[in-house]
């Protein structure tokens, strides 16, 4: 399966279709931790999570990777001990892109489990 990846989040939808036509996933997020936005401290990044996915059904939660982003990988065992506390599951990405759920931009999931 090949991925796509707009820069920003910003795939318009006739970006969103040609993808679709050329059997191309893609899969947008809907909250961040804005740790690639200034200077992010520990407390901010946790902040900014819980602030973007709240209420959302289904998060997909922007985190960078990066060497310089040792405040986010300190982070992760807190946002996973959030999400799990908070009745989230974890799926891994092939698991997503091939759901038949139908899920809005703002994260509600449209059909029924």
């Amino acid at each position: 399966m090949d991925l796509a990846d707009g820069p920003y989040n910003e795939i318009k939808s006739n970006g969103k279709n040609v993808l679709v036509e050329n059997h191309i996933a893609y899969l947008d997020w809907n909250a961040l931790t804005r740790d690639a936005e200034g200077s992010p401290t520990h407390e901010s990044i946790l902040s900014n999570l819980k602030n973007t996915s709240a209420g959302k059904d289904v998060v997909v939660l922007l985190m960078h990777d990066s060497s310089s982003k040792i405040l986010t990988y300190e982070a992760l065992p807190e946002v996973i001990d959030y999400f799990s506390s908070n009745g989230y599951t974890f799926r891994n990405l092939y698991d997503v892109l091939n759901s038949s759920s139908e899920v809005t931009e703002n994260g509600q999931n449209t059909t029924e489990n």
